[in-house]
């Protein structure tokens, strides 16, 4: 009979807290995006104006695949680190990553602080980059191509709110 070996339930655990840590801690922007109402006057309608050639519900749907990507990176880099007994710069950029991606929603979504917002993302992106910088040097091919994607929608919503900056 097999059963759930320690170190299978342990990888488990790492997948499923990345997953909640990315998906529930930086805000849920796609989601706050699809959110955003009409009554919001001319917020929504400059929103509207930047994104207009995407569907609502692309955010959302396209920030639960990142999250998602972005869990298993994070457990694939950890993986990874298991056998090479490093990471601490990694781990402790994925946290200002973390933090800085929440603090972006907050700014953009809550506050309609969208310059500041935009200074913001400026510290996302870099630390998504110097991330993959990490994951390569470190050998961690499989954490580098699933975080690509992240930083790939990173640049999109740079333009974005740089266009929607612009608007105002």
């Amino acid at each position: 009979m097999t059963g759930i070996t320690p170190e299978r339930a342990v990888a488990m655990v790492v997948f499923f807290v990345a997953w909640f840590a990315r998906y529930e801690f930086s805000g849920s922007g796609g989601v706050r995006a699809y959110r955003v109402d009409d009554d919001d006057g001319d917020y929504a309608r400059r929103l509207r104006a930047t994104t207009a050639w995407l569907p609502r519900y692309a955010f959302a749907l396209a920030w639960s695949v990142l999250y998602t990507l972005n869990a298993l990176a994070s457990y694939a880099y950890w993986a990874h680190q298991q056998e090479h007994h490093n990471g601490t710069a990694v781990w402790l950029l994925w946290l200002v990553n973390l933090a800085a991606n929440k603090l972006w929603s907050t700014l953009f979504f809550d506050r309609r602080a969208a310059s500041a917002a935009l200074a913001d993302i400026v510290v996302v992106l870099g630390s998504a980059l110097a991330l993959v910088a990490l994951f390569a040097a470190d050998g961690a091919l499989a954490a580098v191509l699933l975080w690509l994607p992240y930083v790939a929608w990173l640049l999109l919503a740079t333009v974005l709110n740089v266009r929607f900056v612009m608007m105002d």
